[in-house]
């Protein structure tokens, strides 16, 4: 017959296995939680410096001086040869 004692302890037997068993899905989604994460960081990492790229091409772009009035300046020889 079973008695209130072991009841008590069947009762923490199934407690035990259930908590191994829980310890090894957390650890396994813990595992998968970081992985996520670190994934996340670096798309976001990745994000911005496509985003840093971007604003230095068009800084450069809309400072660029226009090529037709560079290519047009007639300019003066530095030396002049002596004969």
């Amino acid at each position: 017959m079973a008695t209130a004692g072991n009841k008590a302890k069947t009762a923490s037997t199934k407690k035990k296995k259930n908590n191994g068993k829980r310890r090894n899905t957390g650890a396994k989604k813990s595992k998968r939680n970081f992985k996520i994460k670190l994934l996340v960081f670096l798309i976001k990492v990745l994000l911005l410096i496509i985003l840093a790229l971007a604003c230095y091409v068009g800084y450069c772009w809309f400072t660029m001086p226009d090529i037709s009035a560079a290519v047009s300046k007639t300019r003066q020889p530095s030396t002049v040869a002596n004969l």
